[in-house]
């Protein structure tokens, strides 16, 4: 949400990784709004108007336009090496990670918007304040 951070560590020579799990939505937002409105959503998923087809920026090439190293990864084997490599590089990079869209998140907290009940986290306990 702040790409402008990894022109920064560029600037500063900055050997940050950031690791993009690129599910083509707002992930966070769809799975509430899937989670309290039966499964529906609104504004959440990015497709092109047209085609109807899910779309995102190329954020690997994001990254390089502002002189990281970007990366992407379709299989999940092929992140470990791609990584490895990202701390050896000691240079910032962007790893754009494409997921599986339709796996929510695992749930530890949520927000509190009355009158709409709290989840329950999907694992781990409740904890009070």
């Amino acid at each position: 949400m702040t790409p402008h951070a990894v022109a920064t560590a560029v600037q500063y020579d900055l050997p940050a990784i950031w690791v993009i799990l690129n599910n083509y939505a707002i992930g966070c937002i769809r799975d509430l709004q899937r989670f309290y409105l039966d499964g529906r959503e609104i504004g959440t998923s990015f497709r092109k108007d047209k085609t109807g087809e899910l779309w995102n920026p190329d954020f690997a090439k994001m990254a390089e336009s502002m002189g990281a190293r970007g990366v992407r990864i379709e299989k999940p084997a092929d992140f470990a090496p791609a990584y490895e490599e990202a701390l050896k590089s000691n240079m910032a990079t962007v790893f754009d990670v494409i997921i599986n869209r339709d796996t929510p998140v695992p749930l530890t907290s949520t927000w509190q918007m009355p009158p709409i009940p709290a989840a329950d986290p999907t694992f781990g306990k409740k904890k009070v304040r």
